[in-house]
């Protein structure tokens, strides 16, 4: 359904959801992905079967190409990028990893199969958020294109 208002001179298209101009905002939405999808590929140079080394030079680029793509269908598509709203869903992400914390600090006293060391995990748990946050950076670029432009 397209999204209509009235005006003096009659109904008034949203352009940035006009159906008709879908194929345009998806042309300009893949190409913009390969391309960048390339141009990380010819900077990086990675080189076959190098290794974790040679993985990590180019998986940064290839996760915000779908981010490229929609940003260049959303200004010259025109187009329109969505989210929803979060759910409690995202809470629930941490929970194995909160689960497992709990486990060890239960188990590591009782058991000696596991040495804790509690002067260390106030560290640990001040690494796990910028950790998360430069991890959700890279999730983020994936899913404005993917989620945001595609989803919807």
């Amino acid at each position: 359904m397209v999204n209509m208002a009235s005006s003096a001179t009659g109904p008034v298209i949203n352009r940035r959801i006009d159906p008709a101009l879908d194929t345009r905002r998806l042309v300009l939405y893949f190409a913009g992905l390969i391309v960048f999808y390339v141009a990380v590929l010819l900077i990086t140079q990675p080189v076959l079967n190098g290794g974790e080394a040679e993985l990590n030079k180019f998986v940064i680029g290839v996760m915000l190409a779908p981010t490229v793509g929609a940003i260049l269908a959303c200004v010259f598509g025109p187009g329109l990028i969505r989210f929803g709203m979060p759910s409690w869903w995202l809470l629930a992400a941490f929970l194995p990893a909160a689960l497992v914390f709990l486990i060890t600090l239960v188990a590591a006293p009782i058991s000696e199969a596991v040495t804790f060391h509690p002067d260390q995990v106030g560290a640990l748990l001040l690494m796990a958020v910028p950790q998360s946050l430069l991890g959700c950076i890279f999730a983020l670029g994936e899913e404005i294109g993917w989620r945001g432009f595609l989803g919807r």
